[in-house]
């Protein structure tokens, strides 16, 4: 390598430290005299973005939800009085089917039940008449004692008069008149009737079957109303009422068969005074009236039947001044987040008045017009920065204004 090479590249080693001084000086100044406009800043990169809901406090009623399964509120097996051969057999008598109160279902053979029913009627005349003819024996005893002028004892009287003979005869008459009235009532019962309206579970004899007081005939329930038996947590009691259709807690009934808009009307007739075992949840009795939807303002609704399981919305008293809020805008049960006046997270812990499947009612610790996020946070942390899409949107406006040349109003 020659001489001269040798310095020229001493000369550039030395003078390449100070362009890039001068190029780095340059640039700078350049920045400097044209400095970033007022919109184009870009915002901090742990600013989140969230969506919020503005609350207000309102009126509510809280609705318990629970689960049940539906009972009878009478379920009898029906068993003759009387024993003897089924002659008629109603064509209701079928599983399903409806009979009412005033409606023969059965009749037994009464032949036999007749026949008693004329020889106690005989019995009855019988006695009737020999009561007769000891009153018309004991007038002529009566006479006789007078005519003698004696004055007995009223022992000796009574047996004189014939007081017992009388005692007896009519003794006689009114044990006639029992079996008489026995004779009567067992010719009855050969007419068999159910105690109330009902459907028809099942029939376990048929025409021709002979009967006796043992013989289960058929099973029916009661039509008038049914009964959902459910659990509810014992904290939930506080707005339950129970009573009847007016000062009982109103009810709507759901069936997961049913269309999205079918419901049945109920109400609380009654909570267990014992908690049950294991579970330390209280039974709740709900009525439902009309179960099967004879009624003509029932006629469209679905019918109910023994032993389906639905859910039953039971609502309480309205509550004024509260906050309804989402139930999974409730986190960790006692604490939400809300959007502070500075655009930063507050984490507040809450006393819930009610808390339902779906639904928290908050009463004193949320004031009306506060937002609360609706976001997911991954790490929720009390003064965290925070921008919604309003702010966003808002920003984007401004930059866009600011690299125009427009002013933005203020």
């Amino acid at each position: 390598m020659t001489m001269q090479s040798t310095t020229k590249t001493r000369l550039i080693k030395r003078a390449l430290p100070v362009v890039i001084l001068l190029v780095g000086l340059a640039i700078s100044a350049l920045l400097l005299k044209s400095p970033p406009r007022a919109g184009t800043a870009a915002l901090p990169d742990n600013t989140r973005l969230v969506d919020t809901l503005q609350l207000e406090k309102t009126e509510h009623r809280p609705v318990v939800e629970v689960m049940g399964q539906v009972v009878a509120k009478r379920q009898v097996t029906l068993y003759p009085q009387v024993s003897g051969e089924i002659t008629q057999v109603s064509s209701a008598l079928v599983p399903g089917y409806t009979i009412s109160v005033d409606e023969t279902v059965i009749r037994l053979d009464d032949r036999d039940y007749r026949i008693a029913r004329k020889r106690m009627a005989s019995n009855v005349a019988k006695a009737n008449a020999d009561l007769l003819l000891e009153q018309g024996q004991q007038a002529i005893a009566r006479r006789e004692y007078e005519l003698t002028g004696r004055k007995l004892s009223p022992a000796d009287e009574s047996l004189v008069l014939r007081q017992p003979q009388l005692q007896a005869a009519e003794a006689a008459l009114a044990l006639a008149e029992a079996d008489l009235a026995q004779a009567n009532l067992s010719l009855e019962r050969t007419t068999i009737q159910p105690p109330f309206d009902g459907q028809v579970v099942s029939l376990n004899v048929e025409l021709g079957s002979f009967v006796n007081t043992s013989t289960a005939l058929l099973d029916m329930v009661d039509i008038s109303e049914f009964r959902l038996e459910a659990s509810v947590p014992v904290e939930q009691l506080q707005w339950l009422t129970g009573g009847d259709s007016v000062s009982g807690s109103p009810v709507r009934v759901y069936s997961p068969s049913w269309p999205d808009n079918q419901f049945r009307q109920g109400y609380v007739l009654s909570v267990s005074p014992s908690l049950e075992t294991g579970t330390r949840m209280a039974r709740v009795l709900i009525t439902i009236p009309d179960p099967l939807a004879q009624k003509p303002e029932n006629r469209q609704k679905p019918a109910i039947r023994v032993n389906d399981y639905l859910r039953a919305d039971i609502q309480g008293p309205t509550i004024a001044n509260v906050v309804a809020l989402p139930r999974e805008h409730l986190h960790n049960g006692n604490t939400v987040w809300l959007m502070s006046d500075n655009n930063t997270l507050e984490v507040r812990t809450v006393t819930p008045l009610f808390t339902g499947q779906d639904t928290v009612l908050i009463a004193n610790d949320i004031a009306s017009g506060e937002s609360i996020i609706t976001s997911a946070l991954p790490a929720p942390v009390s003064g965290l920065p925070l921008r919604t899409r309003e702010d966003t949107t808002d920003n984007h406006e401004l930059a866009g204004a600011a690299r125009s040349g427009r002013k933005q109003p203020l």
